[in-house]
């Protein structure tokens, strides 16, 4: 027998292993390799597009890159990352094969800044498309500026402007002496500042929340003077005046009762409704300057018979819908009636 013919293909060599890479190498050997035409097209392939991308180069490819600015001559006290960390967009005609330069990271670029900035409307400031020639000084030799897209840089130079802005106090907790209960709201003043600052500063504030209040034991008028101040990141803020006066009044009440009948909404029309009980109290606090100022015809009880409760079909809850503003807490007993329909 032919030597050849006792050779076995790894293929048909069940103790051979058949990898990727074997396969890969395989349709290689065969179909590429062995194949010069396909071998020959893809290399042709190859030198024209790098042909083509070399003419491209050649005749001045426009590509858009970044210049980050390192500002010297500034004032004292500052430093080029605090004035301004803005990059600068500008578009770029290659003469020559600097794309990955261009591509990857940004180009250092020195500015010197008592040449460039300008002042308006308390604001220090620098136009970049106005300076065109410090710009190109970034570029490699041969390249051409083509624009300028960034518009204006502003700085962080202490430039102050002024806004209104509204003071809140978002938690307050108050307990009063025995006896004793808050029936106006709590009181802020001023309710408005002057907040003043860089303007970048300024116009990331909308409003002002105050820290967590807590008064204990209060009888009477008591004033807490708190003292502003803006987020840790917004250092060179400040207010105007600089301290709002926070003030609560509790006052001395006595508890009150009134029997109250109950009107029914949403029931069905031309039905009556019979309610059990059909009358109801509620339990209020009043200041003792109000007493003997309130009546039963300042409160108000509805059943709304359109809400149906879990517990039955015939039960709904009450909810009090007027009441008199000099009035404290209000509770109803009972809370929840039977109603019949007839």
């Amino acid at each position: 027998m032919n030597e050849n013919t006792n050779q076995q293909n790894p293929s048909q060599d069940p103790s051979q292993e058949i990898t990727i890479g074997y396969l890969l190498g395989r349709i290689w050997r065969r179909k590429v390799r062995d194949n010069k035409s396909t071998l020959v097209l893809l290399v042709c392939f190859v030198i024209v597009v790098a042909w083509w991308f070399l003419q491209q180069l050649q005749n001045g490819q426009i590509i858009t890159t970044t210049l980050a600015p390192t500002y010297t001559e500034l004032p004292a006290g500052y430093s080029s990352g605090e004035v301004s960390r803005e990059s600068i967009t500008v578009s770029v005609k290659m003469n020559n094969f600097n794309i990955l330069s261009y591509l990857v990271g940004e180009l250092p670029i020195e500015i010197d800044m008592s040449a460039v900035v300008e002042k308006k409307n308390g604001q220090h400031f620098w136009v970049p498309s106005k300076f065109q020639d410090v710009i190109s000084t970034a570029l490699h030799d041969g390249d051409e500026l083509e624009k300028i897209k960034t518009d204006t840089i502003f700085f962080n130079m202490g430039d102050e402007t002024v806004k209104k802005i509204t003071v809140y106090a978002p938690e307050i907790s108050i307990k009063p002496r025995s006896g004793y209960e808050v029936f106006a709201p709590v009181m802020i003043s001023p309710t408005q500042v002057k907040v003043i600052g860089p303007k970048n500063e300024i116009d990331a504030i909308e409003y002002i929340n105050l820290p967590a209040i807590s008064l204990r034991g209060v009888s009477g008028e008591v004033h807490d003077t708190i003292r502003l101040s803006a987020p840790e990141k917004y250092r060179r803020l400040y207010f105007s005046p600089e301290e709002v006066v926070v003030t609560a009044i509790a006052e001395a009440y006595t508890e009150e009762t009134a029997t109250l009948h109950i009107f029914a909404v949403n029931a069905p029309r031309g039905r009556k409704i019979q309610f059990i009980p059909s009358q109801v109290k509620v339990k209020y606090h009043v200041p003792l300057k109000n007493y003997g100022s309130v009546s039963e015809k300042d409160f108000r009880v509805e059943a709304d018979l359109s809400s149906r409760n879990n517990e039955g079909e015939n039960i709904v809850y009450l909810r009090l819908v007027s009441r008199p503003s000099c009035v404290g807490r209000v509770d109803i007993i009972p809370e929840k009636v039977y109603y019949l329909i007839k």
